[in-house]
């Protein structure tokens, strides 16, 4: 019972002191993965036509899509092609995604994209994963894919710059 004072004492020195340290940490971010934000890969279709795949990763950890077809000779939209919204986890260089909503175009449509309104929803509910690489400075993410079989329309990988939305 003689050690009870000291004990005591000592437990309160020791709580005054760590909690004088809490103050002195810095401030957390939400999220400081290098993939949150705005990306946009371009594909030349034809002459005077351009196909803008954009992503947008948001710190909830959800992600938006679309893929629109631009004029690039007046940079007018001509009207989209898809677009989706989903969730996305990055960890190390793994990007899975869990696609939720779908949106393309109709099959009666005339021409491969449509209006923003026009698009239909389809029950595709997906789930993908690429192995992601970013640059230096973090302005360009390449997506590498996995490897497929011969008689597949495979892609190797994309190449997606981040930009500012307007």
């Amino acid at each position: 019972m003689r050690n009870f004072p000291r004990v005591l004492l000592l437990g309160i020195i020791g709580t005054i002191l760590l909690g004088s340290c809490q103050g002195d940490k810095e401030p957390q971010l939400k999220n400081t993965s290098p993939i949150i934000g705005y990306w946009k890969e371009i594909i030349d279709v034809e002459e005077g036509v351009q196909i803008y795949n954009t992503y947008a990763f948001l710190e909830d950890g959800s992600y938006n899509r679309s893929i629109a077809y631009i004029n690039s000779n007046t940079n007018s939209l001509l009207g989209y092609s898809g677009k989706s919204d989903g969730t996305f986890t990055l960890v190390n260089d793994q990007l899975s995604t869990q696609t939720t909503v779908v949106y393309n175009v109709p099959e009666s449509a005339e021409a491969p994209y449509v209006s923003h309104d026009q698009l239909v929803q389809v029950s595709e509910n997906y789930a993908s994963s690429v192995t992601v690489a970013f640059s230096e400075n973090q302005n360009e993410m390449t997506w590498i894919h996995p490897p497929c079989g011969e008689p597949q329309n495979c892609i190797e990988s994309q190449v997606f710059d981040r930009y500012v939305p307007l």
